[in-house]
């Protein structure tokens, strides 16, 4: 997640995200992520605070933003910042 004014840099988070399971091979497919890959990541939630702050009041850019999204809002309503 990078937030930007111009060419100017605001903040970023660039981490992995630990899911707290085992990796869907579906997905592992798609993103060639490996269980060994994540395990040292940090989970959502310790990163939720930081990426909900950067992304407040943003115009979000990206591929397939709308799926990304959907999750984003599923994890935070789940830790209780909407």
């Amino acid at each position: 997640l990078l937030r930007t004014e111009g060419a100017r840099e605001l903040g970023r988070i660039d981490s992995l995200v630990n899911p707290g399971r085992p990796c869907d091979p579906e997905a592992a497919a798609v993103n060639g992520l490996r269980d060994e890959d994540l395990a040292a990541a940090p989970p959502f939630a310790a990163l939720a605070p930081a990426v909900k702050a950067l992304a407040d009041g943003a115009v979000l850019v990206g591929d397939h933003v709308r799926f990304d999204l959907t999750f984003l809002a599923l994890e935070l309503r789940a830790l209780g910042l909407p």
